[in-house]
């Protein structure tokens, strides 16, 4: 990883005595979870956030070069209407649309929606 301090924080969220991880997951069977998917759901949720700010970082490491940002392309793309990209041209999404804040809020939520529907579910065999 190029960049120490997020590995340190994703390795943080797994602090050496557990704790922390014992606390989310003790929240998430009081709220219906099995421990397995209490865990399961820790890591996903704590790999989003740190994916999110490892993008934030990669995003302000090209400004600082002088690059346009992967994200900044994206949308000077979208409101070319580019030939070269049809199919992301027809998005004709709002700036607010391609907001990255708005958008890691939208994505979290949905994993929390995905992890709250599967509270209960049962795994088929050979899958754990």
């Amino acid at each position: 990883m190029s960049n120490p301090d997020l590995l340190k924080y994703a390795q943080a969220a797994l602090d050496p005595d557990l704790q922390r991880l014992e606390r989310a997951t003790q929240v998430l069977i009081d709220y219906g979870f099995s421990a397995l998917e209490s865990v399961r759901t820790h890591a996903f949720l704590i790999n989003n956030v740190v994916g999110y700010v490892s993008q934030e970082l990669q995003t302000q490491l090209e400004s600082d070069e002088g690059q346009t940002p992967t994200y900044a392309r994206l949308s000077e793309v979208l409101k070319s209407r580019s030939h070269r990209l049809p199919a992301l041209s027809e998005l004709r999404l709002s700036d607010e649309e391609l907001d990255n804040d708005i958008n890691f809020r939208y994505f979290i939520d949905c994993a929390i929606q995905g992890v709250a529907a599967r509270k209960g579910h049962q795994e088929a065999p050979g899958t754990s």
